[in-house]
């Protein structure tokens, strides 16, 4: 990802407790809606944890977040407890379990 710059005076307005946005005022007034990535992170792993997994899948594919993590939170939970079949349940689009399927690899994102 790449970091993405703002204009100087910008504000800080709010922080959604139940959403991983920040909403920023800018100089002229106009307020904007970002998703910082130390806010995300946490916010796609407690969903994880909560076995929301439709929609961490939505947050983590959006804001490019590695699907590896579906598996290394608690591999196994994931793969020897009924974690898969939620999680198939759960996400149902055919692209969206070729793309997680695609982003397996043998590693620990967690360790990074």
């Amino acid at each position: 990802y790449e970091p993405r710059n703002l204009e100087r005076g910008s504000r800080v307005v709010a922080i959604l407790p139940e959403a991983p946005t920040t909403v920023l005022q800018l100089p002229r007034g106009n307020l904007e809606g970002i998703y910082p990535r130390a806010l995300v992170l946490p916010f796609s792993m407690h969903l994880i944890e909560q076995e929301k997994y439709g929609q961490a899948m939505e947050i983590m594919r959006r804001q490019k977040i590695d699907l590896n993590l579906f598996c290394d939170m608690d591999p196994v939970h994931f793969l020897e407890g009924d974690g898969v079949a939620k999680f198939v349940t759960a996400v149902g689009t055919i692209d969206y379990l070729n793309l997680f399927i695609s982003c397996l690899f043998d590693g620990d994102i967690t360790k990074w």
